[in-house]
């Protein structure tokens, strides 16, 4: 899916991440959800401070367009979902 040229710049830029982030998406079965999840796999695969994961929600039917994609901090939703 990514070229080693493209592999290479993306290793170079999330190397000088700061702290390690989240790649957060909401999938369907549709092929664009499993073209989204094999990248997000190959961008993870790239550095120890990324992580994909898939949260299962399914949006409101006015949102519900997929794939859907964000960032968060690493353990943000674990965070908020536990409250403060």
């Amino acid at each position: 899916m990514l070229d080693a040229a493209l592999k290479q710049q993306l290793s170079q830029y999330l190397a000088m991440l700061r702290e390690p982030i989240e790649l957060v998406a909401t999938l369907g079965a549709d092929a664009k959800s499993t073209e989204t999840r094999e990248l997000l796999e190959a961008i993870a695969s790239l550095s120890d401070k990324v992580t994909a994961t898939y949260d299962g929600r399914c949006p409101p039917p006015q949102l519900h367009h997929t794939p859907r994609l964000r960032r968060e901090r690493l353990g943000a939703l674990r965070r908020r979902a536990a409250g403060p």
